[in-house]
């Protein structure tokens, strides 16, 4: 590989990094707009529907977005045009009839499941309204794919930002109409997005002038490469729904609500491993061909401190301060979050680690295992919220989340002991531990004796836990 090709894949990488951290950033900031602007209930009760509809976007795709992306490049290269189009097509007509198949029944039994489930005749149209969103983003995702196979990552990058963009300005126009003028943003984005998309794609691929011939082989092929990912992507869809629709059919709306403040909040804190995905897989399938198994270990235990280092000090503040931070960000209302957020804050600790072992495992040439290990943490973490949600409400939905990250970071670094002869800086952690332990008892010490406007408390606390 030459280096202009290196250069390409830095730049292409450092685009896509920025596009999905301003995403992001708009993404939270919706969450703000919305938690001030309807009441706990209302606002649980959006997150509630959009997660549940969520639920079921994975049989949408069944993993033949992930095909798209991989075989487009391969018919570009031998300039097989009929191949691509028809590759497109058959996605396009596949999740589409997946996408109907499971809307249908959830459509035409959305007055019952609102009052059953969600326990409000009002979420009937919310249902119906998203459904209909969940069913025009298929489009937009299969565009989105298309234009990556394409290579052309600046445009698969800017969906997310533009998507959010548009869902944000169009609530912000209906938001009289309270969640419903929030779904009619979710509704309107993804068809503009569509659009916007298609012309790019216009412009990359004759479309309209490339004959396609779908033939048994080519479904055949896309479907088996396609299915084993979307096998692999339930374990982490169990991950992250499972709290959140446990808790809408277990407690009420309004602890939705809160633990849709906590969670996002939280999740703050998974922007360290933004970044190591897309440079800690390459660089650890390279040298593990070159059996350089050393290095790797050296590798995980480089970034295991540099991790630590970086997150100590605002998991600290997160959880010495959740009341301020959650009453400044979302409002006096949510600070009935607190708890939760800071049980969570251990959690993306857990989940830190959890996500940079499963990387490894993937770059050593383990994704069955790296499948096996969601699938496990996922059950384990249904088995959790079943338990403890009903009992606890928000706080065992936290601990459920926080102890499926611990299982499953506990799990991928046991088999991954197996495969490199890992050392981890146990004494360092166990250090930055204690340490931040008596940063916590300092600033809980500091909260009281130091009177001063609450956002500079959090900035003179979080200088002293740096320093330390």
């Amino acid at each position: 590989m030459g280096y202009s090709s290196i250069n390409n894949i830095a730049k292409s990488s450092g685009i896509v990094l920025l596009l999905s951290f301003i995403g992001a950033v708009i993404g939270y900031l919706f969450r703000l707009y919305l938690a001030r602007s309807l009441s706990v209930s209302d606002y649980g009760l959006f997150y509630a529907v959009l997660v549940f509809i969520g639920f079921f976007s994975i049989g949408r795709d069944f993993g033949l977005n992930t095909a798209l992306v991989k075989f487009i490049p391969e018919f570009l290269a031998k300039k097989q045009m009929k191949h691509v189009k028809s590759a497109i097509l058959f996605v396009s007509a596949a999740q589409l009839l997946l996408a109907l198949v499971i809307a249908t029944p959830i459509f035409l039994f959305s007055d019952a499941l609102a009052v059953s489930y969600f326990g409000t005749a009002a979420a009937s149209f919310l249902i119906k309204i998203i459904l209909l969103s969940f069913i025009a983003s298929f489009v937009m995702s299969m565009l989105q794919a298309t234009l990556q196979g394409f290579q052309k990552m600046s445009y698969f990058a800017l969906v997310e930002p533009l998507r959010l963009s548009l869902v944000f300005l169009i609530t912000f126009s209906f938001i009289s109409l309270g969640v419903v003028g929030a779904a009619y943003g979710y509704l309107v984005a993804p068809v503009i997005v569509s659009g916007v998309l298609f012309s790019l794609l216009l412009k990359e691929f004759p479309f309209f002038k490339v004959k396609a011939q779908i033939d048994k082989a080519l479904a055949k092929k896309i479907f088996f490469f396609g299915f084993p990912v979307f096998v692999a992507s339930i374990g982490s869809v169990m991950i992250g729904y499972a709290d959140t629709i446990i808790l809408t059919a277990s407690r009420s709306l309004y602890e939705v609500g809160l633990y849709q403040a906590a969670l996002p909040t939280s999740q703050l804190l998974w922007f360290f491993i933004g970044g190591i995905g897309s440079v800690l897989l390459p660089a650890v399938s390279n040298l593990w061909s070159r059996g350089r198994k050393e290095d790797i270990s050296n590798g995980i235990l480089i970034l295991t401190k540099i991790l630590f280092v970086l997150m100590m000090p605002i998991i600290v503040i997160f959880i010495s301060f959740p009341e301020l931070i959650l009453r400044n960000l979302f409002g006096e209302p949510f600070v009935a979050a607190s708890q939760s957020l800071q049980i969570l804050s251990v959690g993306a600790v857990f989940y830190t680690f959890y996500f940079m072992f499963n990387m490894v495992l993937i770059g050593v040439g383990r994704p069955k295992i790296h499948t096996a290990m969601y699938f496990i943490s996922g059950v384990f973490g249904i088995v959790l919220n079943i338990l403890l949600i009903p009992r606890l409400g928000i706080v065992g939905a936290s601990i459920a989340t926080t102890t499926s990250y611990a299982f499953g970071m506990t799990l991928s670094s046991i088999y991954l002991r197996r495969l490199i002869p890992i050392k981890f800086p146990a004494s360092g952690m166990a250090k930055a531990f204690l340490g931040g332990l008596l940063v916590f008892l300092l600033i809980f010490i500091l909260k009281g004796v130091f009177n001063a406007d609450p956002l500079l408390k959090i900035f003179v606390c979080g200088i002293v836990s740096v320093a330390a």
